[in-house]
């Protein structure tokens, strides 16, 4: 009697759990929804200009990417790609527009850069009101 109530409990206990190929199809639909929701908000950058290369100099045209932060052409990116002093920054928008950028500001330690386009009506990337450390999508 004790062995049939255990495993009527376990059968209770796994009857709702998903397996792990339906746990991997909600996390890739999860990620799948929101790189949709982030796609009209990236933009490419290509910047040229001068950087010290093992005390070479070149030029850096090393493209990267970044996200909008708002409507009015705020853009936040990675500034491991761009050269310190950029002679030139190009934005180019999902929809494939194409802007003149400039440094508003940069956080060396952060390896941050901010970035400014003169546009109007963007649509910037959707930030969540309470995000959580290791919280997916």
């Amino acid at each position: 009697m004790m062995r049939l109530a255990i495993l009527a409990i376990g059968a209770l206990l796994t009857a709702d759990k998903p397996t792990a190929a339906e746990l991997l199809a909600l996390r890739e639909s999860a990620v799948r929804a929101a790189v949709a929701r982030a796609a009209s908000a990236t933009v490419r950058i290509e910047a040229a200009g001068s950087a010290e290369s093992l005390g070479r100099r070149a030029i850096s045209t090393a493209p990267t990417t970044g996200v909008l932060l708002t409507g009015d052409g705020w853009i936040a990116a990675s500034a491991y790609q761009l050269a310190a002093n950029p002679a030139g920054v190009v934005v180019t928008l999902a929809d494939g527009r194409r802007f003149a950028a400039r440094v508003a500001g940069t956080d060396r330690v952060r390896k941050i850069v901010l970035l400014k386009i003169e546009a109007v009506g963007l649509t910037p990337i959707a930030v969540a009101e309470n995000p959580q450390v290791g919280q997916t999508a």
